[in-house]
């Protein structure tokens, strides 16, 4: 009997590293040009470079978990951030109004 396995996608693709390197390099560099007095409006463009970056990761990695987790559970989690929109940034407000989930 032979077992037939079928080859994942790697976890992280040439562009996720390349993404995550450049996030990672531009963040460290914004903290050190913000802590160093440097000029503010250079600071403030690395670490906005460092956000659009972050954003960009965040959202491939999402679309990456759909694909994972398949249509019902990235439905399931739709649903309760849009029953929910608040629930990151004031969880104790929001338990309350969120337990449906």
């Amino acid at each position: 009997m032979t077992t037939t396995q079928t080859e994942r996608p790697p976890l992280l693709t040439w562009r996720d590293r390349i993404m995550l390197s450049v996030t990672v390099v531009a963040a460290v560099a914004a903290g050190a040009l913000h802590y160093a007095h440097v000029n503010a409006v250079l600071a403030f463009i690395v670490s906005a470079l460092a956000l659009a970056t972050l954003a960009s990761l965040v959202g491939r990695s999402v679309e990456a978990l759909g694909d994972r987790l398949g249509p019902n559970a990235t439905e399931s989690c739709r649903r309760h951030w849009e029953i929910c929109p608040n629930y990151s940034s004031s969880c104790s407000r929001s338990r309350r109004a969120c337990s449906t989930w």
